[in-house]
């Protein structure tokens, strides 16, 4: 009985199946599909003197068209350069008040070699932005109350307490900070005071955080 020789056959079979699908991926791949994609909102900040006074979107979904070549190629660039495809929101000359901001198509911008077709806006097309004079005061540190402290036992407070510093510089949004008058002390690192403290670390109340 002699045996089967399988070389030549399997290798034809192989290369075959190769050139199929090679040939099914080029085909595949030049043919356009629909696909959703989220990329950041960059702003481009107030005029001097103003600042963002809310929490604006941190990013727009769109709706794309392209090859899936394209739409790959976009795909496996952004894993590595995400911050290269954004919709840019110009804030610029706006004064005080609300406003509310149109992304536009021309406004977004993709990786270079991507041609894709942005074909609406999904989400974020408009957006809420509140614009506010930015301003900076000296503000008074308050130890009127020092939270959850207690003095040792057959100890009484003579006098009141002082906090280094005494003045504290505060920056935000006119309309929050103007109203505040003095900043409170919120936690102390002992909440048990002895007759042997004589200096006690204090952590300030958080203000907003606009930066």
């Amino acid at each position: 009985m002699t045996p089967k020789k399988y070389g030549k056959n399997t290798t034809a079979k192989v290369l075959s199946v190769l050139f199929a699908f090679i040939l099914w991926f080029n085909i595949a791949t030049n043919l356009e599909y629909n696909d959703k994609v989220n990329i950041p909102i960059k702003y481009i900040e107030p005029s001097s003197g103003f600042m963002i006074a809310n929490v604006p979107p941190g990013e727009a979904q769109l709706y794309i068209r392209g090859s899936g070549k394209n739409l790959l190629y976009f795909s496996m660039k952004r894993l590595f350069h995400s911050d290269e495809s954004y919709v840019s929101a110009n804030l610029a000359g706006l004064p005080k008040g609300a406003h509310r901001i149109e992304l536009k198509e021309e406004n977004i911008f993709f990786t270079s070699g991507v041609n894709i077709h942005v074909e609406r806006i999904l989400t974020n097309s408009f957006i809420p932005v509140s614009i506010d004079k930015k301003i900076k005061r000296t503000v008074k540190v308050n130890v009127d109350n020092l939270p959850d402290v207690t003095l040792a036992e057959h100890l009484v407070l003579n006098g009141k307490p002082r906090s280094n510093p005494e003045f504290v510089i505060i920056e935000g949004p006119e309309e929050v900070v103007d109203p505040i008058k003095s900043i409170k002390v919120i936690a102390l690192e002992k909440s048990v005071i002895s007759e042997r403290d004589t200096l006690i670390g204090a952590t300030l109340e958080d203000t907003i955080d606009f930066a």
